[in-house]
């Protein structure tokens, strides 16, 4: 587990969690390429 360094308009805590079962589910690859990008743009910026 990991804490991401993302600046929420909101409050509160944002997590993620997946069975290991449904690991290898289309959706799942999406949902967590989706957060990749969005933490590597915020490590860039």
């Amino acid at each position: 587990m990991r804490i991401v360094p993302l600046r929420l308009s909101g409050f509160g805590s944002v997590a993620m969690y997946w069975r290991a079962d449904a690991m290898n589910r289309p959706a799942v690859d999406g949902a967590r390429e989706c957060l990749r990008q969005v933490v590597a743009e915020f490590i860039q910026a």
